[in-house]
């Protein structure tokens, strides 16, 4: 499975997860939907051939290059509290505030991703 193809899936189950209230699924879906996009940014780009150099951390440093949607750092970085919490800690990501911060804003940068990828793709059939 190519990791476009793993961003495409852990955005539907992150979706999914949402609309069932389970909101800590939902955030570590979603949060890995979105690293997996950048990643497969940065390889499209050149910038690594497998991906293996690009870390969470390069990620979130470099997304605004990946990603060209304004405030894409700090929305990676948000997701990245989010996930951390839905993981690692011993309560629940707070449902009204992932939803009211984010989901609107989450749907566009995956969408608009996905779109670039899709576009990338046709260009190298060619």
């Amino acid at each position: 499975m190519t990791l476009k193809e793993k961003s495409i899936e852990n955005w539907g189950v992150g979706r999914r997860m949402y609309e069932m209230g389970k909101y800590d699924i939902a955030a570590n879906r979603l949060y890995y939907a979105l690293f997996q996009a950048a990643k497969c940014c940065a390889m499209d780009r050149g910038m690594t051939e497998d991906g293996d150099e690009i870390g969470h951390y390069e990620v979130q440093r470099d997304i605004a290059l990946f990603v060209k949607i304004e405030n894409s750092g700090r929305l990676y970085g948000k997701m990245k509290q989010f996930r951390t919490v839905a993981d690692y800690r011993p309560y629940s990501v707070d449902a009204t505030r992932f939803t009211q911060s984010f989901v609107g804003e989450l749907e566009k940068m995956h969408a608009e991703r996905i779109i670039g990828f899709t576009v990338s793709a046709r260009r190298r059939a060619r």
